[in-house]
């Protein structure tokens, strides 16, 4: 796996595994996505939900992104630049 924000191995039948913690056990990333644009609008409000819920949980977010993508299309380019 390439060096990025969070070390992980992706299985042949495209399961990530995260291998490593963060830098804390506190620290958390939030990835909200919607698979198209009909629910392009949900999008900001399950960021805003996920944001909310993580510092309720006292967890430090450290990065916190949105991507309109399909979750069957392995292309997802903010997902990727997350993990690599």
């Amino acid at each position: 796996c390439k060096e990025g924000i969070i070390p992980y191995h992706k299985d042949i039948k495209g399961n990530i595994f995260i291998l490593d913690k963060i830098t804390k056990m506190n620290d958390a990333i939030i990835y909200a996505r919607v698979s198209n644009n009909n629910r392009k609008e949900s999008l900001s409000e399950q960021q805003k939900f996920l944001e909310t819920y993580a510092s309720s949980k006292d967890y430090n977010i450290v990065g916190s992104f949105k991507e309109l993508a399909s979750g069957m299309n392995d292309d997802r380019k903010i997902l990727s630049s997350i993990l690599n």
